[in-house]
């Protein structure tokens, strides 16, 4: 990740319910990683 990288990721703990409901709730999708590398691969342009 280095000094210029992303996290894509929980920052808390606790909440109990399925894995796919958590992962939509908390961000944590396949659209989010992507999105993510975009804004990080635009901000390098």
């Amino acid at each position: 990740m280095g000094l210029e990288g992303v996290i894509v990721g929980m920052e808390r703990f606790g909440a109990s319910a399925p894995y796919k409901t958590l992962y939509e709730k908390f961000g944590l999708t396949s659209e989010a990683v992507a999105q993510a590398a975009r804004e990080l691969l635009k901000e390098r342009d």
